[in-house]
């Protein structure tokens, strides 16, 4: 982003959304179980964030700005116009609030809860 190769940050930005969002889908189980996910669901970033978001597995308050995740990593990745700096940063946007909710928050709130423990133990003297 910064140097301003768009295409090469938006396929980067899919990357790291996609491998973030795969341990999230649940084990796979045959069709008719209520968990089911598709195998292409299951290959396709595409596909799996509205499934992901149906299931409540990401916050839907992210779910409107994960909007240029599909769009925009297809023509990062195959258009031959490629992405432009807004589309770039639309992605960029989204992935670090994805990151921050999988990752960031949830080591903060341990470490709040972890802090506060440690500051309501007794004291040995």
């Amino acid at each position: 982003m910064a140097l301003g190769y768009y295409n090469a940050a938006g396929a980067m930005f899919w990357k790291v959304l996609d491998v973030t969002t795969r341990d999230l889908l649940p084990t796979p189980v045959e069709k008719g179980n209520p968990n089911y996910i598709g195998e292409k669901a299951r290959r396709d970033l595409g596909l799996r964030l509205p499934e992901l978001f149906r299931r409540g597995l990401i916050p839907l308050r992210l779910e409107e700005i994960s909007g240029c995740i599909k769009e925009d990593g297809n023509d990062a990745t195959h258009a031959q116009e490629g992405i432009a700096q807004a589309d770039a940063e639309d992605m960029q946007d989204f992935t670090i609030l994805m990151l921050e909710e999988r990752y960031t928050l949830p080591g903060q709130i341990e470490q709040n809860k972890q802090r506060r423990k440690e500051r309501r133990e007794p004291k040995a003297d």
